[in-house]
């Protein structure tokens, strides 16, 4: 093997490791509901669409404790999401650097705002909770 061979491959070597360490990292973003109608009772459907970088991920309808919509997102990007739960429309950022604690960004959806769970469980932190945007 020469000089140029041994050069070459030297090469490939170090922009392999160049571009390892630029990719970005990828976040699961999960988004669950428990929401119940307790005046019909029935458990509410709830249309759920998101967007990151261009991408659209749904509609996908969420039946309470039944289904749930995830995907995957760069973690220096913003996801976006519309809800419609009981026919009214609601946006909410799902992800963004400072959304997500605990490195949990898994998400009930109910009708008073989304609140973050634990991944692993889908249980809730009760003093997470937020507003919906609009």
């Amino acid at each position: 093997m020469g000089l140029k061979e041994i050069t070459v491959i030297a090469l490939i070597v170090v922009i392999s490791m160049v571009s390892n360490t630029c990719e970005a990292k990828e976040k699961l973003v999960k988004i669950i509901s428990h929401h119940y109608n307790e005046k019909r009772n029935v458990p509410t459907l709830i249309d759920a669409r998101c967007e990151t970088n261009g991408r659209v991920i749904g509609p996908t309808t969420l039946r309470a404790f039944s289904n749930y919509m995830e995907f995957n997102v760069d973690e220096n990007s913003v996801a976006s999401c519309t809800f419609t739960v009981l026919g009214v429309v609601h946006d909410f950022e799902i992800f963004n650097k400072e959304r997500g604690k605990y490195g949990e960004n898994c998400w009930q959806i109910t009708e008073a705002g989304p609140c973050l769970c634990e991944c692993n469980n889908d249980k809730c932190y009760e003093d997470i909770c937020y507003k919906y945007d609009s």
